[in-house]
């Protein structure tokens, strides 16, 4: 299978001329900085604005400063001081929340965030981190919870976390208000307890393998502190099936991608670590981490190792058609409404009748929105732990704001899935080698 990768003006990629070239300069081989040199500051402005929102924004300081206009390179300055100051908020923030973890007896294992350091991201102040999320086993969770509640955290369910994999996050109430600034020292951490590290009820997928992931952890030391975390074979599957499900649900996920294309590059020749991940998890494991790693190749054109490349060469005929019809797709999602990120998990479930099932759950709503969703109220997505009192605004003000807001999307949806629909239909019937075996079971295809 041959991997589609960026190139400038290609008609697949529908996203601002600006993003576009941030993504040719982030290129891991062949980078192309002249679109991002040629930029305006109106351009500029305009892709600041969406790195904020999108967590990328210190990437720019890994660039050529000669590329940035003279503003743009001082603001990067600015947000890496304030993220290296932030970054002493995190460990502490963590030292704590462990501290009364451990008091309370409950084990966990960190996930994501700070883990990244060093092998997806070089240091913990290059990267933005607005929450801290941990696993424990279920039925330390509500011990979990109280322990947090303990030391002054409270769960805000003002968010819809029906396609969540944690409890509703924990924040701490106090006098810290928002002030526009996403690299702000003083911008208190969520705390997210994870209940499961793939959720095959919410996905109609199991994966049995990923329940020997906790039996494998590992502390781990980074800088002056020590936490337990996931052992390095398993942490590659987990990031890249975390990525894969936020595909399955539409979730931004470039920043994620630009991480797992980091590691896969550095580590291409690293001969060890693939020889010991083909020991550890199957073939069949194996599969679903490829596919992320066809969106790393993809987007970053990063380089891969022989065990990757033929993982991705073996992928399905089903879901190796998805990629080169939809791979540019989640990117185009982040500017404009797609639902394109449903069909993913319809081929990737054990049978036809449960992507039937997923289609159903995905395109048609069970539900009308809360009430009290973020997404009416703030048009911009701040940081989770800044979030206004919703009961300040005036009852009858809120009621016709969301009027308002569902008539809007009951016409966007109907839109969106008519589009989703027709282009699903074109990609179904032009799958090489259509026919049941590879349709209705495509990850089982993979050799063993």
């Amino acid at each position: 299978m041959t991997i589609p990768q960026i190139v400038y003006g290609s008609r697949e990629l529908h996203v601002p001329s600006e993003f576009l070239a941030f993504l040719l300069a982030l290129q891991m081989c062949a980078a192309n900085d002249a679109p991002l040199a040629s930029l305006s500051d109106r351009h500029w402005q305009d892709l600041l604005s969406f790195c904020n929102r999108a967590q990328l924004t210190l990437l720019l300081s890994r660039m050529d400063r000669s590329l940035l206009p003279l503003w743009v390179a001082e603001q990067i300055e600015r947000n890496l001081a304030d993220n290296t100051k932030r970054s002493e908020r995190i460990k502490a923030t963590y030292n704590e929340v462990a501290s009364a973890l451990t008091a309370a007896g409950v084990p966990h294992v960190v996930v994501k965030g700070f883990t990244q350091v060093p092998h997806y991201a070089p240091a913990i102040w290059s990267r933005s981190q607005s929450d801290i999320d941990l696993y424990c086993p279920p039925e330390y969770l509500q011990r979990a919870q109280a322990a947090l509640e303990s030391i002054g955290y409270s769960a805000d369910t003002s968010n819809d976390y029906r396609h969540a994999d944690h409890l509703p996050m924990m924040v701490r109430k106090g006098a810290w208000k928002w002030r526009g600034n996403h690299f702000d020292p003083e911008m208190p951490l969520s705390i997210e307890l994870h209940f499961s590290l793939w959720n095959a009820r919410l996905l109609l997928n199991p994966l049995p393998e990923i329940g020997h992931f906790w039996d494998r952890r590992q502390v781990r030391q980074l800088d002056e502190f020590s936490f337990h975390a996931l052992g390095p074979v398993d942490h590659l599957a987990y990031f890249s099936l975390h990525i894969l499900r936020n595909l399955i649900f539409g979730s931004w996920v470039v920043h994620h991608v630009f991480e797992l294309a980091y590691f896969l590059h550095q580590h291409a020749d690293n001969d060890e670590f693939w020889r010991k991940r083909a020991q550890t998890h199957s073939a069949s494991l194996r599969s679903y981490q490829a596919v992320a790693f066809a969106y790393a190749k993809s987007w970053f054109n990063c380089n891969l190792s022989s065990e990757v490349e033929l993982e991705i060469s073996q992928l399905a005929p089903a879901i190796g058609h998805w990629l080169n019809f939809y791979v540019f797709s989640s990117l185009g999602g982040m500017f404009h409404e797609t639902k394109d990120w449903a069909l993913l998990n319809a081929v990737l479930v054990p049978s036809t009748a449960q992507g039937y099932t997923w289609l159903r759950r995905m395109l048609f709503p069970q539900r009308m929105p809360r009430r009290n969703s973020h997404a009416i109220y703030f048009k911009d997505r701040k940081p989770r732990a800044t979030s206004t009192v919703l009961g300040e605004e005036l009852a009858p003000a809120r009621r016709l704001r969301y009027l308002i807001y569902v008539s809007g999307r009951i016409f966007t949806h109907l839109l969106v899935i008519t589009r989703t629909l027709s282009k699903g239909l074109l990609w179904w019937l032009t799958i090489p080698e259509l026919n049941h075996e590879a349709t209705q079971k495509p990850m089982d295809t993979v050799p063993r």
